[in-house]
This record gives structure tokens, C-alpha cells and sequence, in this order.
């Protein structure tokens, strides 16, 4: 009987240590020190509770195994600790999407035993449930940089984003007489992207404005400008979907005052 009731006590006092073990250490046991660590640090919309990290070696191991289906879970929950004000900082920058935010960190961090939400979702539990596991406490931040991309272009690109595809030519206006008269007198700057749709022997069959100035003064300049100066910004142009002969320009014209 007595390896029973040796067994049924431990059953009992294991939850109740579990417990005590939160409250008195609310950082959770220690398991790790601190020591660097390098890799994926993602901010749901949902904040801070359910942020988690998964380590370099793994994303990259994740990446090769793409092709092949296969797929290794090394998700940690992250307490920001005293690094969440400078963490923030970058996280809440103007950002090109909604949804997840991601930077790829190297900080100092050490790694401790808790229960929280985060943890509950990445063991897939329910909301009743008390899940406990590794979360990265950090400590300082060495380097952050902000990922903008897709996170598989990120790590193939040598961990940074791609530059963004080179825009348009530019057709830039400085000279007095190509300058709408009211916005050089008011000092207004700007720049309109236009599409148009060019014939044969440089006819212009049609000309939009696909991007606005901020300014009516040059948006109303744009057209009659690219069409008037279209030696200067001519280029190959798209010919797909279009009658014989004619193809399409997009090009970018930018007014600046000289000083």
C-alpha cells in the first residue's frame, strides 16, 4: 500500500508545487542564463501576450525543408522584459501590411519555465487550460531589424529585404516655363505617375493620371507635360492587350523648385 499512497501524494502535491511555483516566481524557473540568441521575434496583432520566437538555426532548417513538406516547430513565448521600450519602437513603425509584425533580433536573453496564453496556443490547449513552457526573457536588444518582406525572401536575401523594384523614369521639371505658373508661385513640389497609351508616330491616345500629386495645380499639368516632353521620357513601353502599334507608358513627373 505504501507505494500507492506514496504515488497519490505526489499526484496531489505536483499541481499544488506547479502552482506555488507561479506565484512565488512570477518570471518563472530560471533554466537557462542569459546567454545571445539570434532568430525570428513575431508580434500578433493581439500584442505582447502571444509573441513567440523561434530560433535562427530552426527558421533556416524550415526554409531547406520546404520542398520536402517537412516542417519543425521550435516556437518559444517571449517575455520583452526590460528590452519591450525599445522592441516597441520598431514594432509600431509604419509598416507596409496589417497583421503579424516580425523582426529579426539578436539579443541577450535567458530562458525560463511559465504558463501563459502564448504558451496555450502553441500546445493547441483550450481556453481552460494551464499550459506551462520555455519563454525567452530578454534581457537587451544587440540588433533588430525590421522585416518588411516575406519572411523566406528575408533569410534566402542574407537576412535583409530585397531593395523594391526601380520606379519608373521620372521626367524631372525644374524649368520655369514647363512649371504650372500658380504652383511655382506658391512653391508647391510634387510628382504624378501617369500612364499613356502611345501610337504610331508618338500619338498620344490617351493619358490618366495613376497617381496623384496631392496638388490639382500639377496632377492638371501632368498629362499635357508627359505628352509634350514624351522624347525626353520615351522608353519600352507594354504592348499586352493593345491594337498594333501601340503600347503603354507608365512614367513619374516630378516638379522641383530650384533653390
Amino acid at each position: 500500500m505504501k507505494p500507492v499512497r506514496w504515488l497519490l501524494i505526489v499526484l496531489f502535491a505536483l499541481p499544488l508545487a506547479v502552482f506555488a511555483a507561479g506565484a512565488f516566481w512570477p518570471q518563472g524557473l530560471l533554466l537557462d542564463a542569459a546567454a545571445r540568441q539570434e532568430g525570428l521575434l513575431i508580434l500578433p496583432e493581439s500584442g505582447w501576450a502571444n509573441a513567440r520566437f523561434e530560433p535562427r538555426d530552426n527558421v533556416e532548417r524550415n526554409l531547406r525543408q520546404r520542398s520536402q513538406g517537412r516542417y519543425t516547430v521550435d516556437d518559444r513565448c517571449v517575455d520583452a522584459g526590460p528590452a519591450q521600450k525599445a522592441l516597441d519602437h520598431l514594432l509600431h513603425q509604419p509598416w507596409p501590411h496589417r497583421g503579424d509584425r516580425a523582426l529579426w533580433i539578436s539579443v541577450m536573453a535567458e530562458t525560463r519555465w511559465r504558463p501563459s496564453p502564448c504558451m496555450q496556443r502553441l500546445a493547441h490547449r483550450g481556453h481552460g487550460a494551464i499550459h506551462y513552457g520555455r519563454h525567452l526573457r530578454i534581457l537587451s536588444v544587440e540588433r533588430a531589424t525590421p522585416i518588411r518582406c516575406n519572411v523566406d525572401l528575408f533569410v534566402r536575401n542574407g537576412r535583409s529585404c530585397p531593395p523594391p523594384p526601380a520606379p519608373p523614369a521620372a521626367l524631372h521639371l525644374d524649368r520655369p516655363d514647363l512649371y504650372p505658373q500658380a504652383a511655382r508661385q506658391a512653391g508647391v513640389e510634387g510628382e504624378a505617375q501617369v500612364e499613356l497609351l502611345v501610337g504610331p508616330g508618338n500619338a498620344i491616345a490617351r493619358c490618366r493620371i495613376l497617381r496623384s500629386s496631392g496638388h490639382a495645380d500639377l496632377d492638371a499639368a501632368a498629362c499635357p507635360t508627359a505628352a509634350a516632353n514624351l522624347q525626353v521620357i520615351q522608353g519600352k513601353g507594354s504592348t499586352d492587350g493593345l491594337a498594333t502599334g501601340m503600347h503603354r507608358l507608365i512614367r513619374t513627373v516630378r516638379w522641383e523648385l530650384k533653390d
